[in-house]
């Protein structure tokens, strides 16, 4: 690129960089930068950067149009504000832009930017008689968006679409908004002002020998079978996370009749058939009755904030005796679920439902991490979720599911018919 500066005449240019807007028309040359383009049937493609406040009496809102004292977009009387975007925010592509907008996204992804939320204005102008209020012209097409869908990173498109202004944030590096310039933004929007300069790329077919319009051919192919994979990918990929965000949610964020479901979508993805007994019974019994090739199971599934209370085991030792005493179909043993540490995010939480020595030996039927529940069900291990609830050895249990600590434990009189001790 060959760059004109202020003094230059910029009537023959093809992209402006951040522009500033002067008070005298003999100064501005943006405004011939944009003629120009309009008289030859182009559009005039604008960068600007949208800067912070460095006032210090807190007003963090700024107008990239207001350099030079002049508060507009040329003759639109139109303002692009910004406010500040908290810190760790997630920035996404916007949907529906055009191939090298997208490209543009995908490279400013690869920084840490100072993202701003911008906002579309009109004007107002005190005069004498009053206050004049101008509606916004023009309109943005996002890019880059929060979470919420704001823009960040966008391109204004004038009334009369001769003029596309991207913002982008203050501390960009500029190389990389003028390599996508060069090579996507020109020969997608303005083909016509790359073609007055004469590169190899823009060199018309009728110009053009035959084997460079195989490889072309061959190059447009390639790119239409990755663009048709690439959606299905794409697709997958969407339906793979919404389904992990449910169980995720459900098994490592809920309490109560949210984190039961959630325990039970597991154990069915695994093949145990699951009954969910508050809906059958009421809340006398446990939580889940389970059955896997003809053993059943009670599974009590409890949550806690902190470190899992001891009490929480007793509540299934309890609904065992109901169970019996109510003289239901028996059952081969109880198994208790636990989700602790929901204070804290999932990664820092203690994988260890209990940990007191005398307590952890006195335990009779398994306990099961929340956390050791999601992790066999995102890798798809169905036999260790099983055997978290079905040991594959009769007579053989864990206490805490952890595949380097197996302890064998005492059957419960519901296996047996007796108490006896090993």
């Amino acid at each position: 690129m060959a760059p004109h500066w202020e003094d230059d005449d910029a009537s023959e240019c093809v992209v402006a960089f951040e522009p500033r807007v002067f008070p005298d028309p003999n100064l501005n040359q943006l405004e011939r930068f944009i003629e120009g383009a309009r008289q030859r049937g182009e559009i005039a493609l604008v960068v600007s950067s949208m800067r912070g406040s460095d006032e210090s009496d807190g007003d963090d809102v700024v107008n990239i149009f207001s350099a030079g004292g002049a508060e507009y977009v040329d003759a639109w009387d139109t303002q692009i504000l910004s406010r500040p975007l908290g810190a760790r925010s997630r920035i996404r592509p916007a949907g529906g832009m055009t191939a090298a907008d997208r490209d543009l996204a995908l490279r400013l992804l690869n920084y840490e930017l100072d993202w701003r939320i911008l906002e579309l204005h009109g004007r107002e102008e005190h005069t004498q008689y009053g206050m004049q209020d101008y509606s916004p012209a023009g309109y943005l097409e996002p890019i880059l968006v929060t979470a919420l869908g704001e823009p960040v990173v966008a391109a204004w498109v004038s009334p009369n679409e001769v003029e596309r202004r991207y913002i982008v944030p203050a501390d960009v590096e500029w190389v990389v908004i003028a390599e996508w310039v060069r090579d996507k933004a020109l020969p997608a929007l303005n083909i016509q002002a790359v073609q007055r300069f004469r590169p190899e790329e823009a060199v018309p077919d009728a110009l053009r020998t035959t084997r460079e319009l195989v490889c072309a051919a061959k190059i447009s192919e390639l790119d239409a079978e990755y663009a048709t994979a690439r959606a299905v990918l794409d697709a997958e990929q969407a339906e793979a996370t919404a389904d992990a965000s449910e169980v995720r949610e459900l098994l490592l964020y809920s309490r109560g009749t949210d984190l039961e479901t959630g325990v039970a979508r597991v154990l069915r993805d695994a093949g145990v058939k699951v009954t969910e007994l508050d809906k059958l019974i009421g809340t006398q019994s446990a939580d889940l009755l389970t059955v896997w090739q003809g053993r059943r199971r009670l599974v009590e599934v409890k949550s806690a904030g902190g470190a899992a209370g001891e009490d929480l085991y007793g509540q299934l030792r309890k609904h065992l005796d109901a169970w019996a005493a109510a003289r239901r179909e028996p059952v081969e043993s109880g198994a208790l679920v636990v989700s602790h540490g929901l204070r804290i995010p999932p990664t820092q939480r203690d994988r260890k439902v209990y940990t007191r020595p005398e307590f952890f030996r006195s335990l009779e039927h398994p306990v099961v991490s929340a956390l050791d529940l999601f992790d066999a069900w995102r890798g798809g291990d169905w036999d260790r979720v099983r055997e978290m609830f079905f040991p594959a050895t009769v007579g053989e249990e864990t206490r805490h599911v952890d595949e380097s600590k197996r302890q064998r434990w005492p059957w419960s009189r519901w296996d047996s018919g007796t108490e006896e001790k090993s």
